[in-house]
């Protein structure tokens, strides 16, 4: 997995990247949290469930489905205010499904573990892309901070951070210049 300071990252840069209108306090913390919570899989292993199934992690709670029913569920309970049928709650589903989906795309890139069950539950096959090129976080807290957390660090800086850095400053650039608003 990619860490979950970068996965938090990346929800944070959506919100950022989007265009929109600036968003309240709440929707600041759906983006860093919600792309962090499909690593609560990695329990399962412990229970017992073998790790080609797709309860596993990198099974479902890594999959299109599940961001698609979280972001639903999201927008559901904490968003009641902006009825289904506007644009505003479309639009608020897809940037949740975006950050949530993120996840699974950036564990794809990674340089170990399983595969991502994007599809799941619909297949269990799992994926990787053809580029490694982020390394592989260890799910332990204690083991990230035993010597692994610089490295990790750094190839996830380079790989998922300065892109998504110069996409904001771009983003922020082309829509000062067209009159847009612009997230804080």
């Amino acid at each position: 997995m990619a860490s979950a300071f970068t996965h938090a990252f990346t929800g944070l840069m959506a919100g950022k990247i989007a265009p929109g209108e600036p968003r309240p306090r709440k929707a600041w913390l759906c983006l860093v949290v919600l792309p962090v919570l499909p690593d609560l899989d990695f329990f399962m292993h412990r229970m017992g469930i073998p790790r080609e199934s797709i309860w596993n992690h990198r099974g479902i709670t890594h999959s299109l489905f599940f961001a698609f029913l979280l972001s639903l569920l999201v927008k559901a309970l904490w968003f009641k205010e902006l009825p289904w049928g506007s644009r505003k709650a479309w639009n608020w589903v897809g940037l949740l499904f975006l950050a949530i989906a993120s996840h699974g795309f950036l564990d794809a890139f990674t340089d170990g573990g399983s595969g991502v069950a994007f599809f799941a539950p619909f297949s269990a096959d799992r994926y990787f892309f053809p580029w490694h090129v982020i390394r592989v976080s260890p799910l332990s807290i204690g083991r990230f901070f035993d010597g692994r957390a610089w490295p990790i660090l750094q190839s996830e800086f380079l790989w998922v951070g300065l892109p998504l850095i110069a996409i904001w400053g771009l983003s922020r650039l082309f829509r000062t210049r067209s009159g847009g608003k612009v997230n804080p």
